[in-house]
């Protein structure tokens, strides 16, 4: 049962991630909101670099931007966990056919009364357990939001 490998592509929401700053860009989003200036600060980037990755996000919705509420002036970048665990599942589903039934499993047994950080932790959890289960290895999923 051979696999062309030539014709097979990693999704381009991998590719988008792969790039260093993209990807520290985003690890400092999954700690708090912050505006260009505070991330060409934490970085040591100049702002046209930070500027042109934050773009590259945000056309792929992997992050959101919202206006001050103080002047409306600055622009404060976050996180769009929703489009993230949505990439992350159909990446999974499109490396192994197994990975497919998982999220709608467990989503089918969320307690109704969760908030959303408790559902996601509860999701999180879940997830792990039913790969464990199933012999599929995750660590993809998980090893991001830990890091």
């Amino acid at each position: 049962m051979g696999v062309d490998l030539a014709s097979v592509q990693s999704p381009d929401f991998l590719k988008l991630l792969a790039h260093d700053v993209r990807w520290k860009i985003l690890s400092v989003l999954a700690r708090s909101d912050f505006c260009v200036q505070e991330l060409v600060r934490l970085l040591d980037y100049p702002q046209n670099l930070v500027s042109y990755h934050l773009r590259r996000l945000r056309e792929q919705d992997i992050i959101t931007e919202r206006r001050s509420s103080a002047d409306g002036r600055d622009i404060y970048y976050s996180l769009d966990l929703d489009t993230l665990h949505r990439l992350y599942v159909s990446t999974a589903e499109a490396l192994h056919p197994a990975l497919s039934n998982t999220e709608a499993t467990v989503l089918a047994v969320i307690p109704q009364n969760f908030t959303p950080l408790l559902c996601r932790s509860w999701l999180l959890w879940a997830l792990i357990s039913v790969s464990r289960d199933q012999n599929i290895s995750m660590s993809f999923l998980v090893s991001p939001l830990i890091a």
